[in-house]
């Protein structure tokens, strides 16, 4: 018979084995799912984060700017530091927007932002599945490719 404590550590040990599990496989179908143009971390100025109409939206603006249908995914998580929620993302087919401008907008509406062209070898679709299947997190598709 386990201890209470053998018993938890036995738990996480297998919590962390399928959360392992399911970064590697959403990573994987992330990567492989688009031609990624741009990686970007988004974190509000406002308590709380930035809310999921709002990045959405900036999305969506993204699309429209492009003219042709886009793709996105966001991993939604809560920080570990004040809990506060905030989201990076992988956006497809934007390659002729000024990434510049869209930095500057989305610094400005959301109090930090970080985006930079999409580069496969950096694993940024790893580091978007594990947020996302993190315990706090949550991964959303979107646009309209």
């Amino acid at each position: 018979m386990l201890t209470e404590q053998e018993d938890d550590f036995t738990f996480r040990l297998h919590d962390e084995a399928r959360v392992r599990e399911e970064v590697e496989h959403y990573g994987g179908y992330i990567r492989d799912l688009d031609d990624w143009t741009w990686f970007g971390t988004l974190t509000s100025r406002h308590k709380g984060g930035p809310s999921v109409t709002a990045v959405n939206r900036f999305l969506h603006d993204i699309e429209a700017a492009a003219g042709h249908p886009i793709r996105w995914v966001i991993a939604w998580e809560y920080g570990e530091i004040g809990g506060h929620l905030h989201c990076h993302f992988l956006v497809s087919k934007v390659g002729h927007l000024v990434l510049a401008k869209w930095l500057r907008r989305a610094n400005a509406q959301f109090g930090q932002a970080h985006i930079v062209p999409y580069d496969k070898s950096q694993g940024g679709s790893f580091y978007v599945a594990q947020n996302g299947c993190s315990n706090t997190g949550r991964l959303d598709f979107g646009g309209n490719a």
